[in-house]
């Protein structure tokens, strides 16, 4: 993808976040004032930064994962491991232009992969620091690591940009979503998501342990 259609991507995400449609929820808060239901403003929040290697082998390969772990979540999941920061959104704000710098420290470090944990409250930052990261000579293929309660609009302004799409599908019964993850339509709206992530990026590739 090119620097000026990063750049519009980003400008869209800014733009919806007046009115927040990102995700599923559609809270149509305007985040530029207060929190929707992912408790996250208009910033990247992040909760921890790291090489991961207990990712799927192919994700994290022999250098571990780059993995930033982002702050707030759509869902109220009452098994979640993570909730400290998905649910409580315990985190740090930081600018687009600290976040490519962190992407950029996971290639020096010798990364595989960019792992975006739970990342679409906070693409317009996203997009914007991988803009930046990319100026740089960053290499890394960028996983997104979701839920798989997505957007098909907001999944389909990634096209191009996401390299791996590695998402949970947690139910297949809309009626156990709400019992454990507090949202009426999971299975529906994951089912679509799921088949725009397979449409833009197909059926994952491994040869000799790597993707």
């Amino acid at each position: 993808m090119k620097g000026n259609d990063f750049q519009k991507v980003s400008e869209f995400f800014r733009k919806q976040m007046k009115s927040c449609t990102l995700c599923p929820i559609n809270c149509k808060i305007n985040r530029y004032r207060m929190h929707g239901r992912c408790k996250v403003g208009i910033l990247p929040r992040v909760s921890n930064a790291l090489l991961h290697f207990g990712e799927e082998p192919p994700i994290s390969g022999k250098g571990g994962a780059g993995t930033v772990f982002f702050s707030g979540c759509n869902l109220r999941c009452i098994y979640c491991q993570n909730m400290f920061f998905s649910q409580k959104a315990h985190g740090v704000e930081l600018t687009p232009e600290d976040l490519a710098e962190i992407f950029l420290e996971f290639q020096a470090e010798g990364a595989e992969t960019l792992n975006l944990v739970t990342p679409t409250p906070h693409l317009s930052g996203i997009v914007e620091a991988l803009h930046i990261a990319n100026s740089k000579g960053f290499p890394l293929p960028v996983v997104y690591n979701t839920s798989g309660y997505e957007s098909t609009q907001t999944l389909k302004m990634m096209n191009g940009i996401v390299d791996i799409y590695l998402a949970d599908l947690k139910y297949s019964s809309n009626d156990t979503g709400k019992v454990y993850s507090g949202v009426q339509d999971y299975f529906s709206v994951a089912k679509k998501a799921i088949i725009e992530m397979y449409h833009q990026v197909g059926a994952f590739k491994e040869s000799n342990g790597k993707g």
